[in-house]
């Protein structure tokens, strides 16, 4: 579902002229492309695909990728090694759930939706509940 859900916002705000942000509430940050899951299901790929990564030529052409600057990815527990080396290259906002039980989800939340207004932005947001419960 979040292949097609952020590819069609991303292609609708930049009809619009406008930046899509998005807000990933999640435990995984989906930032596999298909040469780095181990496991080669496709839900751990959504974030690179419309981030632009290489490596999805068997994938649908997008017609508006989403900066990497435009997503905030809040609640990540488990990163694997591969997707953790591709976000580093990124300039992603990133919020474990150590940075939010040591300093609450407010204040990067804030400023995360604080950019977006700024920029006249139009906001995606996606929440897995694994977000919310670990045992989910």
């Amino acid at each position: 579902l979040s292949l097609g859900s952020v590819a069609g916002m991303a292609a609708h705000a930049a009809r619009l002229g406008r930046p899509l942000f998005v807000l990933w509430l999640d435990a995984h940050s989906d930032f596999h492309t298909p040469d780095t899951t181990a496991s080669g299901h496709l839900h751990g790929t959504p974030m690179a695909y419309v981030a632009g990564l290489p490596g999805f030529d068997a994938f649908p052409a997008l017609a508006a990728t989403v900066a990497t600057a435009n997503i905030c990815m809040i609640g990540l527990r488990s990163v694997d090694l591969p997707e953790r080396a591709a976000l580093a290259r990124t300039d992603a906002q990133l919020v474990d759930m150590r940075a939010i039980d040591e300093g609450g989800i407010r204040a990067p939340l804030a400023e995360f939706l604080a950019r977006a207004e700024a920029a006249n932005g139009l906001l995606h947001v996606s929440l897995d509940v694994d977000f919310l419960d670990p045992s989910i």
